[in-house]
C-alpha cells in the first residue's frame, strides 16, 4: 500500500512539509522510510513523524536522488508542545496536530526544551508561516474546513496565514529559492553528464 501523510503544508511552489500523525508508530523503520521516500518523490525538504509522546524530524539535504539524501535531524519529547492532552483517536489525533500546526506561529516557543524551540524555529515555523497547513485525506480535509468560513487569498492562504510575522515569511522565500537554485545545479549537472555520454558514444577514441 502506498505511502499517505496525514498533514501538508503547500505553497504555489510545492508541499514544504509533510507530516505523519499517529497515536502510535508500530514500526518506526519503515514508516521512516516510506516518509523519506515521499519526501524525494514530492520533492518535499522536511518531514515530520509524531506521536503524543515523540516527534522525528527530518531534512533533505540534496545529496542524492533517493532516500539517502534524507536524514534525522532530531527526535524530541513532544509533551511540551501541547497546550491540552491530545486526544487518542487516529483521526482525532491528525486533526489536533493539524490545529497545531495553524497555531504554532501565535503559541510562544521560550518555555520548550532549548533544542526543540530551535528546530521548530529553524524547520517547521518557516514552512508554516509560508504556506497553508492543510490534511492531506480528503475526508478530514472537508471535515476541517467546512463551516469554518475563513478568507483565502487566490494562492489559497489564509489570511491569518498572510498577516503572520514577516520575518519568518522571508525565511520561507529564501529557503525556496534556495531549493530552487540546488535543483536547477542538479537537473544541470545530470544534463551535461548525459551530453558527455552521448558525445563519447557518437566519437569513439580509437584504441
Amino acid at each position: 500500500m502506498a505511502f499517505e501523510p496525514d498533514i501538508l503544508i503547500t505553497t504555489p511552489d510545492g508541499i514544504t512539509l509533510v507530516v505523519e500523525a499517529k497515536t502510535a508508530l508500530r514500526d518506526l523503520e519503515r514508516t521512516e522510510e516510506d516518509l523519506k521516500q515521499y519526501m524525494i518523490g514530492m520533492q518535499c525538504p522536511v518531514g515530520l513523524l509524531i506521536t503524543p509522546e515523540r516527534m522525528w524530524l527530518y531534512r533533505d539535504f540534496y545529496t542524492a536522488r533517493s532516500p539517502v539524501s534524507v536524514k534525522r535531524v532530531g527526535e524530541f519529547n513532544a509533551r511540551p508542545m501541547w497546550r491540552q492532552p491530545p486526544p487518542s483517536q487516529g483521526e482525532a489525533f491528525e486533526v489536533f496536530v493539524q490545529q497545531w500546526l495553524e497555531d504554532l506561529a501565535k503559541q510562544p516557543t521560550g518555555e520548550f526544551p532549548e533544542e526543540l524551540r530551535d528546530a521548530l524555529r529553524e524547520y517547521v515555523l518557516p514552512a508554516v508561516v509560508g504556506g497553508e497547513v492543510r490534511a492531506a485525506h480528503p475526508q478530514l480535509r472537508l471535515r476541517k474546513t467546512r463551516g469554518t468560513g475563513r478568507a483565502r487569498t487566490p494562492f489559497g492562504l489564509t489570511e491569518r496565514n498572510m498577516c503572520r510575522t514577516s520575518s519568518w515569511k522571508l525565511i520561507g522565500y529564501l529557503r525556496t529559492l534556495r531549493r530552487r537554485i540546488i535543483r536547477f545545479r542538479r537537473l544541470r549537472s545530470c544534463s551535461i553528464g548525459r551530453g558527455a555520454a552521448s558525445s563519447q558514444s557518437i566519437y569513439p577514441t580509437s584504441a
